[in-house]
C-alpha cells in the first residue's frame, strides 16, 4: 500500500536540501536516525554537516525530484542535483516509522 505520508516527507526533507529553513526537518527524523552513504555512515549531525560542506562547495545547488514511490514503511526516490557546473542523478530507499524517518540509503555518485 502507498504511503502518502512517507512521500510528503520526502518532498519536505528535498525541501531542505534546496535551501529552505532547517525546521522543515525538524521532526522527519527519528532519534538514532542512520543515514547509509558510500562512504559510511552518517547520524543527523553528520547529514547536516554534509549538507553544508555541499552547500559551501555549490551555493547554487538545486535538487529536483525525479519519482518517489513507496509501500508500507519503505519510501524511494530518485533524484537530480544541479549545479551551475555539473548535474548528478542519484537513487535512495528509506524507512518511515510513525512519521519519521528511521533510515536511509543514498547513493550520489558524481557530485
Amino acid at each position: 500500500m502507498q504511503n502518502a505520508m512517507a512521500e510528503d516527507g520526502i518532498g519536505k526533507w528535498f525541501e531542505y536540501l534546496c535551501g529552505e529553513e532547517e525546521a522543515l526537518i525538524a521532526d522527519l527524523f527519528e532519534d538514532g536516525f542512520v543515514y547509509h552513504t558510500s562512504e559510511g555512515d552518517l547520524d543527523l549531525a553528520g547529514v547536516k554537516a554534509r549538507i553544508g560542506e555541499y552547500r559551501a562547495a555549490f551555493p547554487e545547488l538545486l535538487f529536483h525530484i525525479d519519482f518517489v514511490v513507496s509501500q508500507g514503511d519503505r519510501v524511494g526516490v530518485a533524484w537530480t542535483a544541479v549545479t551551475k557546473t555539473q548535474i548528478s542523478k542519484g537513487v535512495g530507499v528509506g524507512t518511515y516509522i510513525n512519521g519519521k524517518f528511521t533510515e536511509f540509503s543514498g547513493i550520489m555518485p558524481n557530485l
